[in-house]
């Protein structure tokens, strides 16, 4: 199921040093998978394929020479609802290794810039349907982030520093399951109460740090905009106007290092394609780099070689 040493694939050499990992979810049960590609649209390589009652739903890490995080589809019990579970992934031994410790099941993840918390959603908690903990990797102990009646939170992602967490707490009717409101929170770590960022009239439905701390980037109904985050100014570098025919996906945000762009999907209501794009920081350059048309891109992370 892996690239690296299951089938030999070539390693992936981005000339901007990073490449951007993500997920192909498909249509079909236990058919998702993970791969890369250069922000430029080159050198797509697969990197997991499912296989039999297991497949590959989400990606966060770091660097390829270090553990990835994978969110895994899998069948743990015969005649049983599927499970989803997170593995680190090694690279270089083409191993799954189960990480340890983790409250429920798990969806979406981020992994500390030091490697040594994840964060991620678990389902479970009949108090709190999706909401997010904190693991510490080390010591194994676990961190539950306060949540908000009539909600969920999601799609964690930290600070360069570490010391905070950004995430979307999606608001619902009583017993509703199609989300009202989306507000874009905080909260400090080790663990403060969290707080909005932008209000639950902002809409804001993803997130990502820049590489130097100092801004972060947000897709709201206006478009893809640049934060500031001392002064919370803001600047549309991507309108929502001159997309058509395409509508922004909810399936993530991330913000490179030295390629110097954000990466995103949009879908295409003309050809029902999922699209990978990427956008430099200053809003040049748009790109599609990938896509398909039987299933869903969600962007992971990007990844140092």
């Amino acid at each position: 199921t892996a690239c690296w040493g299951a089938i030999g694939c070539a390693p992936i050499h981005c000339s901007s040093g990073e490449a951007i990992a993500f997920s192909e979810i498909s249509k079909s049960a236990f058919g998702d998978s993970v791969s890369l590609v250069c922000a430029d649209g080159g050198q797509y390589r697969p990197l997991l394929r499912p296989a039999g009652s297991r497949s590959f739903l989400f990606v966060n890490g770091l660097a390829l020479s270090r553990p990835l995080l994978i969110s895994v589809l899998e069948s743990v019990r015969l005649q049983a609802q599927p499970e989803t579970h997170l593995y680190f992934f090694e690279l270089d031994r083409a191993l799954l290794r189960p990480v340890p410790s983790l409250i429920g099941q798990q969806a979406h993840a981020a992994l500390s810039p030091d490697g040594s918390l994840i964060a991620y959603e678990s389902t479970g908690d009949p108090s709190a349907p999706l909401r997010l903990v904190i693991t510490d990797t080390q010591t194994a102990q676990n961190f539950l982030i306060p949540t908000a009646p009539n909600a969920t939170d999601n799609l964690p992602t930290w600070s360069p520093d570490g010391k905070e967490l950004m995430f979307i707490r999606l608001g619902y009717a009583t017993g509703g399951n199609i989300p009202l409101t989306a507000t874009l929170m905080t909260t400090s770590f080790p663990l403060g109460p969290p707080s909005p960022v932008f209000g639950p009239t902002d809409i804001v439905t993803s997130s990502a740090y820049s590489a130097d701390g100092h801004r972060f980037a947000i897709w709201s109904p206006y478009g893809l905009e640049i934060v500031d985050r001392q002064t919370l100014n803001r600047t549309i570098i991507l309108q929502t106007s001159s997309l058509a025919p395409r509508i922004p996906g909810t399936a993530g945000l991330i913000w490179g290092g030295s390629s110097g762009t954000l990466a995103f999907t949009l879908y295409n209501n003309q050809t029902s394609a999922s699209e990978l794009w990427t956008i430099r920081e200053d809003g040049a350059d748009a790109r599609q780099v990938f896509s398909v048309t039987d299933g869903m891109l969600y962007v992971g992370s990007y990844v140092r070689q």
